[in-house]
């Protein structure tokens, strides 16, 4: 968790110095929802590796997963984009909501999207109890 915060630090530092990005909203509620977006996706990464049987096999299912989830979070793409029937799924990522919501706080948007955090918090629960059903000591 230490290197993903020091992660986004830099990538702030560098888009605030070379990008002249600016932080409209709350820079605190923007560490709040960071470090809940970090547990999520954490918690999720906890998941998979007690799901694999190895290292390797867990490296495969997490990129078969986050890869596409980057694809259709909104992240480079505004849903609307996608076709209805996917629409609804990409709704549902765990990356969409996450998006939506550091969006509204850097732009400094009202936060009428903060709803989108209990999609996260589904996630994060989900990811802990996958992580506390399969995870073996060996």
């Amino acid at each position: 968790m230490i290197f993903i915060a020091l992660g986004v630090i830099i990538l702030f530092i560098v888009g605030i110095i070379f990008f002249n990005v600016q932080v409209l909203g709350s820079f605190w509620a923007l560490i709040g929802v960071i470090i809940f977006g970090m547990a999520t996706f954490l918690s999720l990464g906890s998941a998979i590796g007690s799901i694999a049987k190895s290292p390797r096999v867990a490296n495969v299912i997490s990129m078969i997963i986050f890869m596409p989830m980057i694809f259709l979070s909104d992240m480079f793409l505004p849903i609307s984009a996608f076709p209805s029937g996917l629409q609804p799924i990409c709704k549902a990522l765990p990356l969409t909501p996450l998006n939506i919501v550091l969006r509204d706080i850097v732009y400094g948007t009202p936060l009428d999207e903060l709803w989108q955090l209990g999609i996260m918090a589904g996630w994060l629960i989900f990811g802990i109890f996958v992580t506390l059903k399969f995870f073996k000591w060996e």
